[in-house]
């Protein structure tokens, strides 16, 4: 083990790798600690879709945030691919969203504002006759009553995004140690070193990337990181004959077209605390859910269901920054149902904040100071 790295990057999911990266990017040696493997839990398992125009708080508090990790994933897609040959398939999607009745008709109506708006971002929506989505997507039931086309939004592979984040830091002279940061050696103020499989690694700067775990290391720092563990189960189906064209949803569920011809259906939402079992309950759920709008998906074959669990605060903010109260730990957690969008923001602003002092990116709201007493 090398014993001293200027940056300790705990936990090595798509938060940490991010910030790894771009650290790593600027000359700063940076050690990654990861008790599983990179990649191994929500930032493995999501269906890594990179819509920055709807979510929690988006439209709302999260939008300018959301479009700019949205933006920096375009950016990333040529050179980081290239660089690490590592096909994730980064790429723009059409959306199908489809309803009902003419009372859904209405609401795709006023949802279409909301792309329209972004036109300078390359979004626009179209209103569609049941018989123009038809056209679009044969698989999709006939008891619809239109539509809504959503250009512009973009997915990646979610495993394979975030390995490609983790070696092309590796590339950069970042390390990995798999194993368990057990406790922190702090002087003062300041962390000094972690201690990880019975050894000390000494640094000048410790990132929390811990996604739903970070509450366990609330008492080494002395106050509470209000994160908790969100429950997300998703369906991978292979449909018997042929494969859909576009991602679907109909408001309750959704269907994502994927690169090698499966159908995922997800996510189920279940504050079920550290439980990452599968279910019966959730596997019917999402399977009726879904084969209501693509009826074909009655019959698909199940090729997996995953389970993985999501950061969350309870005001859907992620939490960046300085750890109150200590010169030398930022946090980097907390980005919810929107990781794998938000990864790259979030990565870059803790590689600005400590390598210039500052980020771009405006990241007043996202501080733990508003959780602090």
């Amino acid at each position: 083990m090398d014993h001293y790295s200027d940056v300790v990057i705990i936990g090595g999911g798509v938060t940490g790798c991010s910030a790894a990266y771009y650290l790593s990017a600027l000359g700063v040696s940076c050690t990654i600690i990861e008790s599983n493997n990179i990649a191994s839990y929500a930032s493995g398992y999501a269906a890594g879709g990179l819509n920055p125009l709807e979510g929690y708080e988006i439209p709302g508090l999260l939008s300018d945030f959301a479009m700019t990790a949205y933006l920096m994933h375009l950016d990333l897609w040529g050179d980081l691919q290239s660089s690490t040959g590592i096909d994730y398939h980064g790429r723009v999607l059409d959306l199908l969203k489809i309803c009902y009745d003419d009372s859904g008709l209405a609401a795709l109506a006023e949802n279409k504002n909301i792309f329209d708006s972004a036109s300078d971002y390359g979004f626009k929506a179209d209103l569609l006759s049941a018989a123009e989505i038809h056209e679009l997507e044969p698989k999709v039931t006939e008891n619809i009553s239109g539509g809504l086309h959503v250009y512009g939004n973009a997915g990646v592979e979610s495993y394979d995004f975030t390995r490609a984040l983790h070696v092309a830091a590796t590339q950069n002279g970042t390390q990995t140690i798999i194993g368990t940061a057990e406790r922190f050696v702090s002087d003062g103020d300041k962390v000094t070193g972690v201690i990880v499989n019975g050894d000390v690694l000494l640094c000048n700067t410790v990132v929390i990337a811990t996604g739903p775990w970070t509450r366990e290391i609330s008492d080494q720092l002395g106050f509470d990181i209000p994160v908790s563990p969100l429950k997300g189960e998703i369906l991978r189906l292979r449909l018997k004959e042929g494969t859909l064209n576009y991602d679907l949803t109909d408001g309750n569920g959704s269907v994502y077209a994927k690169p090698d011809g499966l159908a995922w259906v997800g996510a189920t939402e279940e504050p079920k605390g550290f439980d990452l079992g599968i279910s019966d309950s959730a596997r019917k759920q999402l399977w009726s859910g879904a084969s209501k709008f693509v009826p074909a998906l009655a019959e698909a074959e199940l090729v997996l269901q995953t389970a993985c669990l999501r950061p969350v605060t309870p005001d859907w903010l992620p939490i960046l920054g300085r750890a109150p109260s200590w010169l030398n730990v930022f946090l980097n957690t907390g980005a919810g149902k929107k990781g794998i969008l938000f990864g790259p923001a979030m990565g870059q602003a803790t590689a600005d904040l400590i390598v210039k002092g500052n980020s771009d990116t405006d990241i007043s709201l996202f501080l733990a100071d508003r959780f602090v007493v």
